[in-house]
């Protein structure tokens, strides 16, 4: 049921985006500066863009001002050209749509829109210059209507040039013949055309040559099909607003009053009359006469309550169904008695399906032996709480193939983790009394452990190899290196690698970040105070420089103030480069923690530089090296590779493990004395100082 329901959405969307024609060409003026002339072909004159504060189109954005003195033929002239038959259309349908706004201190000369058949010929109106407007009137083949001066207008010229006549929004237009249509209101019907021109070529706006003219100009829309913009006078700003899904049954439909035009109030309603059908044919939506044409599947037919701005309306309980979409609409009867048809609105209600929360659950990360909860709510939509909903748990060691786990329960527990634990897992929740299902969102459980550690003491430095005491990644460098006193004070006399110049070792393409998407790199780094051009790896996956063939490289790089900079990198992104972290001959923790785009470097346990957003280049084939760009300049000393993001306090006791030194992560507010306690010795210096005094200019007795 839920999927014919959001596919039934999906069409009705579709739907509605048809009803609207298709868009050959529009221009908003949103892409020019201010002051510049529009890129149309052949502008003459004073026509520039320029910036709306609200006051002419009545919202901030961009219009082409015209200003003719009368010395031009033809100001602003547009012509879009192109082959018969391709882009503009023929023996069909067509719209031209644009807004207007006539300054009250016009001219003397028209400003005329024209439709060209591409022989230069005005064909729209052959007895005149197609449709002008001069100052609050429109004029088009003899007929003339009026418009308000200083006030935002909507026009669209509807031309038929199929042959034969059509109809739409309740008109017949006759083949050969345009209709104007001014604020959604059908202004001039049936103008006639030269019905031998049958293809639009050019859209010309333009002044006349002699007086001058003002005119502000908007949103220049064509199209090869009907288009009519909605009557601003009608009901607007429905709520809930249009498509809107998962609407309650409860819910009070709201609206406001149209504007009138004129004025830029709202316009004088006496009632309101609520029009609402359950739609059976997604296509009966985009049907502006639907409840009218319709009236058998018209569930109600009420007056609202009135109001000068707007209305409101509730359903009576059990009219709104589960499942359902609506179609609704809202027509105004004005005070002097005109009803003005309103447009047809949708909403879908709330689904008979569980109601998730779409946060759970949450992705853990856990120790090996540690305990572990993944956790789903839901509500049953039938009874308001968690009763009669079932779970069933869903496990993936590589996020593509799953299979049942766990218990009939919203916890998925997870006791003694192991490593065959690790991976992700979301939980399917289904209504018992009709087998509705609803995923949760897929979470990942990381079991935290070291993929690989080489230790850099000689004796782990076996048939030519660095072993990895923990995984399977011992590498061979391409020559052997010289072993020294290692970091820390348990570390043996040949405890680091002093890794030779030109040397680095290849650890194949492995790639540390496919099982997690998390990492941890750490090494214990004793700098001799060289550096490469480009500096030297410490750890780094790529073949090369570009974003197809590397990773990420984590580099000794930049010296500043006689200490050495650490990078990490990768060629879209500029990554973390922190300067003067190693200074010269000294043992220093490096280790850089990576989650989803966030990396974190610390130095010696204390966190220096973060940056999120991260880009990786994309080779994940890409070659994984110790050591490398000219070899590092120096000793390291037990180089690491977690599978997850070492938090703060991770790092500290990772840190801790070599020097044996505590860090003071978390200061107690009244540590006095600096050492990262509250004892004895604070209440000393508090009462060495107690009663002091240091307000100026004296403290108060």
């Amino acid at each position: 049921m839920m999927k014919k329901l959001l596919l039934t959405l999906v069409l009705l969307v579709a739907l509605v985006g048809m009803a609207q024609a298709e868009l050959i060409f529009s221009d908003d003026f949103e892409s020019y500066s201010e002051g510049a002339t529009p890129d149309w072909y052949n502008p003459k004159g004073d026509v520039t863009v320029a910036i709306d504060d609200g006051s002419v189109f009545e919202s901030e954005n961009q219009y082409v001002h015209i200003n003719d003195p009368g010395t031009q033929t033809t100001v602003l002239r547009e012509h879009l050209w192109y082959h018969v038959g391709t882009d503009y259309p023929s023996n069909t349908f067509a719209t031209l749509s644009f807004d207007i706004n006539e300054p009250d201190d016009n001219g003397g000369a028209s400003f005329y829109v024209k439709l060209t058949d591409g022989t230069g010929s005005n064909w729209l109106n052959p007895s005149s210059a197609s449709v002008s407007f001069l100052n609050g009137s429109i004029s088009a083949n003899g007929q003339t209507a009026s418009y308000s001066l200083d006030m935002p207008h909507h026009i669209d010229i509807v031309v038929n040039m199929t042959g034969a006549s059509g109809s739409y929004s309740g008109t017949t237009l006759q083949s050969y013949r345009y209709d104007v249509w001014v604020d959604g209101q059908l202004v001039f019907a049936n103008v006639d055309f030269d019905g031998a021109a049958t293809q639009i070529l050019g859209i010309n706006f333009a002044t006349a040559s002699t007086g001058s003219q003002l005119m502000n100009l908007d949103n220049v829309e064509f199209r090869d099909e009907i288009f009519v913009g909605e009557d601003p006078r009608a009901a607007s700003n429905p709520d809930p607003a249009s498509l809107q899904e998962d609407v309650p049954l409860t819910k009070a439909l709201s609206w406001e009053a149209g504007i009138d035009p004129d004025t830029g109030n709202y316009v004088d309603v006496s009632e309101y009359h609520v029009y609402i059908a359950s739609i059976l044919d997604i296509n009966e939506l985009a049907d502006p006469n639907l409840l009218v044409t319709y009236p058998a599947n018209i569930i109600s037919d009420v007056v609202a309550e009135t109001g000068s701005n707007g209305g409101s309306w509730t359903p009576p309980a059990g009219l709104l169904a589960r499942d359902n979409i609506y179609a609704w609409r809202v027509d105004e009867k004005l005070t002097d008695g005109t009803i003005l048809t309103g447009a047809n609105w949708g909403f879908s209600t709330v689904l008979s399906i569980p109601d998730l929360n779409a946060a759970l659950p949450e992705d853990a990360v856990v120790g090996v032996g540690e305990d572990a909860e993944l956790t789903v709510e839901a509500t049953n939509p039938f009874t308001g709480d968690s009763s009669g909903l079932s779970y069933q748990w869903m496990y993936s060691a590589d996020g593509v193939t799953y299979s049942p786990v766990g218990t009939n329960s919203p916890v998925m527990a997870i006791t003694d983790a192991q490593v065959a634990d690790q991976g992700y897992y979301y939980c399917d929740v289904t209504i018992d009394s009709n087998s509705e299902t609803v995923s949760s969102k897929i979470a990942l459980l990381v079991v935290k452990q070291a993929l690989a550690h080489w230790t850099m003491d000689q004796d782990d430095f076996v048939n030519g190899q660095y072993v990895d005491i923990v995984g399977t990644y011992s590498t061979e460098p391409n020559s052997a290196p010289t072993f020294v006193t290692g970091a820390g004070p348990d570390e043996p006399a040949l405890g680091a690698a002093v890794i030779n110049p030109d040397s680095f070792a290849a650890i194949g393409t492995w790639n540390p970040l496919e099982s997690t998407g998390q990492m941890t790199i750490s090494a214990w780094l004793k700098w001799d105070g060289t550096i490469g051009e480009y500096g030297n790896d410490i750890l780094s996956k790529g073949d090369g420089w570009g974003a197809d063939i590397m990773m990420w490289a984590f580099k000794v790089r930049g010296v500043s103030g006689g200490n050495a900079g650490v990078w990490f990198y990768s060629q879209p992104d500029y990554g973390i480069r922190v300067s003067g972290l190693l200074p010269e001959q000294v043992w220093t923790h490096i280790c850089l923690a990576f989650d989803s785009g966030q990396a974190r470097l610390y130095a010696d346990g204390e966190l220096v530089a973060t940056r999120n957003n991260f880009a990786l280049g994309t080779d994940t084939e890409s070659s994984l090296k110790l050591g490398g760009g000219a070899a590092f300049p120096g000793a390291m000393d037990e180089v690491m590779i977690h599978n997850y993001a070492m938090s703060a306090d991770d790092v500290a006791a990772l840190y801790y493990e070599t020097s044996q030194e505590a860090l003071c992560l978390y200061p107690p507010s009244i540590d006095l004395n600096d050492d990262c306690r509250v004892d004895l010795t604070d209440f000393a210096v508090l009462a060495q100082n107690w009663l002091e005094c240091g307000m100026v200019p004296t403290c108060l007795p």
